[in-house]
């Protein structure tokens, strides 16, 4: 079957697509899912169904479930990390957590070790296929593909505006069951404004706000998107360090703190040319390109899960180039470009359809 006729056959509403789930069924929502439509209409059926496991990486949206009156509807289960939004929820004890070792990651699946269980559905967002019927996952790719490999059914949200890349990043529309067609928009100003206005923020901190996104001009869609997840997190993190989280983790903005410029010089002494580097992403490794840490370094090579914010431009300009890498060589590898760049429309434009940037699965890059 030609494939544009696969993908229209399997091209339904988000109500119709998560009608799949039963009660006792195990759902994989994997890290930085970001389904917004599939997920809240799945929530939406919390009265016809009973004990339905949501295993989910850290969520870049606040999730109808982390709210109370699910409890009885779904068992959430934070994998990897839990991030800021269902924090509240682990508070209240409404949740569980499931520590991951990545490169060990599916290990118990595939070797059928007593006790493990198949994922029953696994919800993800992807790209809009290609001419020959591919999807990406975009900047982002942790373990998408292996569970999409795994899981009896797939749900699938297309977002348009989601880049394409080379390496393991990719997946057919014979893989996938059912898409959901569901392209953010970009909210006119007067949304935007409404927007602002609805953060639980003293007037200063909104303005503040605003200012930050105007400045860095990320793409609105990308806010709109996020807004209830800034909004909800708002309600129990104090403005100053949800203004300092967006502004230094998500829009990777902020000013480089004193003492990174410090541990960069220390790191920038050990570091030889030719050099492969492993980078991660935080409150102190996310300032360290800017602090310098390569500065006056040659021929370096990234194999990476997190790439640090920065790197992907020391890509375009030559400063790492593989040249010295003994697996994949001339390549920059990781699993995850993001978070930071994937509000930054600069670095999303010089990771699409680019071969110098590669993505593999985190089990695989870690």
């Amino acid at each position: 079957m030609d494939w544009k006729e696969e993908y229209k056959r399997k091209l339904v509403s988000a109500d119709e697509a998560v009608k799949v789930v039963k009660s006792g069924d195990r759902v994989v929502i994997p890290l930085l899912g970001g389904a917004n439509i599939l997920t809240g209409a799945l929530a939406a059926r919390k009265d016809e169904l009973r004990g339905v496991e949501i295993l989910q990486g850290v969520s870049s949206t606040s999730y109808p479930w982390y709210q109370p009156g699910y409890e009885e509807a779904f068992i959430v289960n934070c994998a990897q990390y839990t991030g800021p939004l269902p924090r509240q929820m682990m508070w209240e004890r409404r949740g569980d957590f499931t520590p991951v070792t990545y490169a060990m990651e599916f290990k118990d699946l595939d070797e059928r070790r007593p006790g493990y269980i198949d994922p029953d559905i696994c919800i993800v967002v992807v790209s809009s296929p290609n001419e020959h019927g591919f999807c990406s996952f975009g900047a982002s790719l942790w373990e998408k593909k292996e569970y999409v490999r795994r899981a009896k059914k797939v749900l699938a949200e297309v977002n348009g505006h989601l880049i394409r890349t080379y390496g393991d990043n990719f997946v057919h529309v014979s893989e996938i069951d059912y898409f959901v067609e569901a392209t953010p928009y970009n909210p006119s100003e007067e949304e935007m404004e409404e927007f602002y206005q609805s953060l639980p923020y003293p007037p200063e901190w909104r303005a503040k706000l605003k200012a930050l996104n105007e400045e860095v001009k990320p793409p609105l869609w990308r806010i709109w998107m996020a807004k209830d997840a800034l909004i909800s997190t708002a309600n129990f993190i104090p403005p100053e360090t949800s203004y300092r989280l967006i502004r230094d983790t998500v829009l990777g903005a902020g000013e480089v703190p004193e003492h990174c410029y410090g541990i960069a010089h220390y790191i920038n002494q050990l570091i030889k040319d030719g050099d492969c580097i492993q980078t991660g992403t935080g409150n102190t490794s996310n300032p360290l390109v800017r602090a310098g840490v390569f500065e006056g370094k040659h021929d370096l090579g990234l194999h990476t899960e997190v790439a640090a914010p920065g790197i992907v431009r020391l890509v375009r300009d030559g400063l790492f180039t593989g040249k010295y890498k003994t697996l994949h060589q001339g390549k920059a590898v990781a699993t995850s470009f993001s978070p930071a760049v994937d509000l930054r429309q600069e670095e999303l434009d010089i990771l699409n359809e680019n071969p110098l940037f590669e993505l593999y699965g985190s089990h695989y890059t870690n």
